[in-house]
Order: C-alpha cells, then sequence, then structure tokens
C-alpha cells in the first residue's frame, strides 16, 4: 500500500486556512483513497480528529506542534517568535526526518515549509504553491535586523523550493507565474482548490438583505474583492475600470479580463478605455 506522508503548518503559525486545506485534503485523500495510507507529519490545531482506528492523526503530541494558547503561554511573549523559528527550523525537520523512512512520497502543503525537503531522505517531494510572496519580499527588501533574519531564512526557502520534484497550484496564472520564477512547468501541475460548501451555503434571502443593510441597489454591479489592498494588487485600477463600465450602454459592452498588479496603473486604462490583459 502506498504510504503518503502530509506535512502541515505548524499550530505556532496561526495560519486557519492552511490548517483547513490540510485537514481537508487528509480527510478526503483518507476516506476516497482506500488503497493509499495517509499519514500527518504533525497534528492539525484544533483540527485534528480521532481516526476510526483509535489514533490521532499524526499520531503524537509534542510542544512545537501546539497552538500558543494565550491563557497558558509557552514561553514568555518576547520569545514566542523565536519559539516558532526552532519549531519550524529544527525540531519539525528532525521529525520529518523521521517520519519521512515510512514513507513513499511526502507531500509539503506550504511552499513556506519548502526547506522540510532537505529531511525527506529522498523520497519524492511535492510542495503546494499558493502564492509566490517570499519571492515578491525577497525583492522588496525594508532594513532592520528583523527583517534580515527573516530574508535569510527565506532564502533557505527558495533554495530548498526548486529542488521539489512536483509542484501542484491552484490556478493556471500562478502555473505561468511559477514556470517564470522556476524557468520551467513541466513539474508543475494544476489541481484547483475545492470549496466547502458547507462553509458557503447561504441562507434564503441573504443576499436581499446584505444589499438591504448595506444599502445596495438590487441591480448594482457589485465586485467583491476579498484580501489586502497593498499597492501592488494596484486595487484602484479594478475601481476605476468598473466606475467606467458604468458609462457605457448596454447593447455595446464588452467583456474584458483585466490584472489588477502594480505594473498596471490606472492611467493605462484611461488611454483608449481599458485593454484586455490577463485575469488575475
Amino acid at each position: 500500500m502506498p504510504r503518503i506522508l502530509l506535512v502541515p503548518d505548524l499550530p505556532l503559525d496561526h495560519s486557519p486556512v492552511m490548517d483547513k486545506y490540510g485537514h481537508r485534503l487528509h480527510d478526503w485523500l483518507e476516506s476516497g483513497e482506500p488503497t493509499l495510507e495517509v499519514r500527518l507529519a504533525a497534528h492539525i490545531g484544533e483540527l485534528t480528529r480521532e481516526t476510526r482506528d483509535g489514533r490521532s492523526s499524526g499520531g503524537f503530541v509534542r510542544w512545537w506542534t501546539q497552538p500558543v494558547d494565550p491563557a497558558r503561554v509557552v514561553l514568555p511573549g518576547p520569545l514566542q517568535g523565536p519559539q516558532r523559528y526552532v519549531a519550524r527550523y529544527f525540531f519539525y525537520p528532525q521529525r520529518l526526518k523521521r517520519e519521512a523512512k515510512r514513507a513513499d512520497v511526502v507531500h509539503i502543503l506550504d511552499h513556506a515549509y519548502a526547506h522540510m525537503l532537505a529531511r525527506t531522505r529522498r523520497r519524492p517531494g511535492v510542495v503546494t504553491v499558493h502564492d509566490l510572496m517570499p519571492v515578491i519580499v525577497l525583492r522588496s527588501p525594508t532594513g532592520g535586523w528583523r527583517e534580515g533574519i527573516r530574508n535569510r531564512f527565506l532564502k533557505g526557502t527558495l533554495k530548498a523550493l526548486r529542488q521539489a520534484d512536483r509542484y501542484i497550484v491552484g490556478t493556471e496564472w500562478l502555473k505561468r507565474e511559477l514556470a517564470t520564477w522556476l524557468g520551467d512547468d513541466r513539474k508543475i501541475r494544476v489541481v484547483p482548490f475545492g470549496v466547502d460548501r458547507a462553509f458557503f451555503t447561504e441562507s434564503p434571502g441573504a443576499r436581499e438583505r446584505g444589499r438591504a443593510d448595506w444599502h445596495i441597489p438590487q441591480d448594482a454591479f457589485v465586485v467583491l474583492h476579498v484580501g489586502s489592498t497593498v499597492d501592488r494588487k494596484n486595487v484602484p485600477l479594478v475601481i476605476d475600470i468598473v466606475a467606467r463600465r458604468r458609462h457605457v450602454p448596454a447593447p455595446g459592452r464588452r467583456e474584458v479580463q483585466w490584472r489588477a498588479g502594480a505594473a498596471h496603473r490606472p492611467a493605462a486604462a484611461a488611454r483608449g478605455g481599458a485593454q484586455p490583459a490577463l485575469g488575475g
């Protein structure tokens, strides 16, 4: 029976999104592929559950994998940051080195943990790449000794990331971005992320109540942006294009995709209307 070892984020990093991704992937593989033996290299915070045979997912409890409970401080506040670094870059890799002995494939669920590839004992390593933020951070360095330490670890992580045997990304756009950075796309596979339908279940009348609460007309065209509004996302360009569409007669409207990135400034959209570009 093929054995897959999933390497999730540590609870000390407080990443609910990564926790949910790891938990759902583990459940799906375990229930949907009975021919696979699926294990976790660390438990996934509060989402870890008991399996049918009575063992906990991952089967171990260590202080460096535990979430920091504000009511029960593991280390004094100023030391919580160093604690996370020690757990991520020393204790967790040592744990993986032992666990990888019993695995046929090691799947690292977050590119931020790509440095763990060095501890897979030459087992095939798969990494899910969610974005290229480490690359962006290193291209825009900031001063300070803390940032210097962080950047040193990031450089090591990116160097290790290039050693993966396969990469999984959620979109074709990210595949192209990653391929540009790697210089090759042969090892990249696009696996669209699923949607937790229970989480997105819409209650009856929710849309109408939401529009009423926010005083939004029922026939208004709404663009919802979820995420940060940092400069590189160029959110003003999106607002500008949507505003311009309001003044285009309906029969003459054409669908346009645009890329709201730092290289695409609002001024570019003002020259003869918005130009078709890569959606992102």
